[in-house]
């Protein structure tokens, strides 16, 4: 079954805005997981710096510590004397300006305990724990972390030890509260700090520890819930794990569900305003073609749609082209009107009894001067005649109505003999280029018939020419001419003067066939002559 116009503009109308919907819910899909996934990692890339850059602090800060008891001659005394602790509480007080509350701890060569900030003693369990750390420096070991009983508190310390070169050693301790509490991040709540080994340094939250030995990979499971683990080095034999619960990521189901209900929507929205559309597209359409009927049945000449859309610019252009074909109708019609008029001002010259009369009677007299001349002059006339007379198109070669206008000049010159004259100068490339039939002739007899009357002598000049590759003819006489009144009538009335037919029908022959790609010129002096230039488009000739 064919569709309508207006059904398969709403079909093509759904079809893509369906296929959009589905696009803008794929890019949403994909933006969201890509968003997710930079957020991710934005998150993690904060975390990790700003626990980076803390721990480095502290490192640096026990690190100066160190080199103070290397190289601080009274923390060296205390080594050997063991009698003042002033320096010692002193340099205590240095390391917990940072915001941090350490513990130290200092052993001999013997790696016998020669001082504690602890206020109780150090059990066994202690001792021993020492005595393995206190070995483990000759691995680079510097740092770990052990639950103790110290200070009778279960608590979970975090230790750094460095051996002092011919001195002993010195042991930090910090505890894990106070420097989770330090290292807090608004970032990410989860995250831990191991050793090299995978050893638990430190953790956000106790649940964490319970999967040491999964923290290689890249996705785990604790109390049911998913998380995604990225590791990274913060410091020497020190590493950051992070974690992070999926479903605080990209929401599939959610995302889903606002898909469903982005596409329900859309589909009705988008079946409404299609059949609005149709609609209205549709009627511009109809209208648009119930008056290109009119125009093909009822005559009618103009389209008035003022719908604005495209349909109106349509018509105005059509009313454009209807009035081009109108006016070429009108100027045909003219053409033809003017061609049958000049065919009966031909035929009536055929007949004229003054022209036939002056002929013959110029032949009547060769016949006793000159039979060769009255032979000539017959040959002549019998060429004007059939010329005159012959159905050709209504533009020839100027070749052919050069000859005809030639036989015309030669046989009024046998008339008036001296008293006429006439020069004429053709450019060669001229001959075949095509002009209208008999354009020259009415200019001819215009100048002869206006002249005689006051002028015993008269002489024409005829000039042919190619300028610029336009068709130039220029006739020029030394008549009467005429004052600048009378050419400023002359020339105003061409298109409508009766007075003058012949240089008038020029002038609208050349208007119908060239428009405005010929040109008409007439420059007359009282008393000097007339001078008539015709000036024609190459392109158009």
């Amino acid at each position: 079954m064919k569709l309508t116009s207006q059904e398969k503009l709403r079909k093509r109308i759904l079809y893509i805005g369906f296929l959009m919907v589905i696009a803008v819910i794929t890019i949403l899909y994909f933006f969201s997981a890509y968003y997710d996934h930079i957020n991710l990692n934005k998150k993690i890339l904060t975390t990790q710096s700003i626990i980076k850059t803390q721990f480095k602090d502290i490192f640096l800060n026990l690190e100066k510590s160190t080199e103070r008891f290397q190289h601080d001659s009274r923390l060296h005394h205390f080594f050997t004397m063991q009698d003042d602790t002033y320096p010692l509480y002193q340099e205590l007080s240095l390391l917990n300006a940072s915001n941090l509350k350490y513990h130290l701890v200092l052993f001999n060569e013997q790696k016998e305990v020669i001082f504690s900030s602890f206020t109780n003693s150090f059990d066994s369990i202690d001792k021993n724990y020492q005595m393995i750390f206190l070995k483990n420096l000759q691995h680079n070991q510097k740092m770990d972390s052990y639950h103790s009983n110290i200070e009778n508190s279960n608590n979970q310390y975090l230790i750094y030890s460095s051996k002092l070169d011919h001195l002993g050693y010195v042991m930090y301790y910090l505890k894990d509260a106070d420097l989770l509490a330090h290292l807090q991040t608004k970032t990410l709540d989860n995250f831990l700090i191991v050793d090299e080994n995978d050893h638990i340094i430190i953790s956000s939250n106790t649940f964490l520890n319970q999967q040491r030995k999964q923290y290689h990979k890249n996705q785990i499971t604790i109390n049911n819930s998913n998380y995604l683990v990225r590791k990274t080095p913060i410091v020497t034999n020190i590493s950051l794990i992070t974690l992070v619960r999926k479903d605080t990521l990209f929401n599939i189901e959610s995302l889903v569900v606002i898909a469903l209900f982005s596409f329900l929507l859309s589909t009705i929205l988008l079946h409404y305003y299609s059949k609005k559309i149709s609609i209205h597209t549709t009627t511009s359409l109809e209208l648009f073609l119930t008056q290109l009927q009119q125009i093909k049945t009822q005559n009618l000449t103009h389209l008035t749609i003022h719908t604005n859309d495209e349909f109106e610019t349509i018509a105005n252009n059509m009313n454009e082209l209807l009035e081009e074909i109108k006016t070429l109708a009108d100027n045909n019609q003219k053409l033809l009107i003017l061609g049958q008029q000049i065919e009966l001002k031909q035929l009536q010259a055929q007949f004229n009894p003054h022209f036939l009369y002056n002929t013959l009677e110029t032949l009547r007299c060769l016949l006793f001067v000159d039979t060769y001349a009255a032979n000539d002059l017959i040959l002549k006339l019998t060429n004007i005649l059939r010329y005159s007379i012959s159905l050709n198109n209504q533009q020839v070669l100027f070749i052919d109505d050069f000859n005809y206008i030639k036989n015309f000049l030669e046989i009024i010159k046998l008339r008036f003999e001296d008293r006429f004259e006439y020069i004429i100068k053709i450019d060669e490339r001229c001959h075949q280029v095509k002009i209208p039939k008999l354009i020259l002739q009415p200019l001819i007899e215009n100048s002869i018939k206006h002249n005689f009357k006051t002028k015993d002598h008269l002489t024409i000049w005829i000039s042919v020419d190619l300028i610029d590759e336009d068709l130039v003819i220029e006739l020029e006489d030394n008549g009467e001419g005429m004052s600048k009144q009378q050419l400023d009538h002359l020339i105003s009335n061409l298109d409508k003067d009766t007075n003058h037919i012949g240089l008038s029908n020029v002038y609208k022959r050349l208007q119908l066939l060239y428009k405005q790609d010929a040109e008409l010129t007439i420059n007359s002096y009282q008393h000097i002559g007339t001078k008539i230039s015709i000036r024609i488009r190459r392109k158009d000739v």
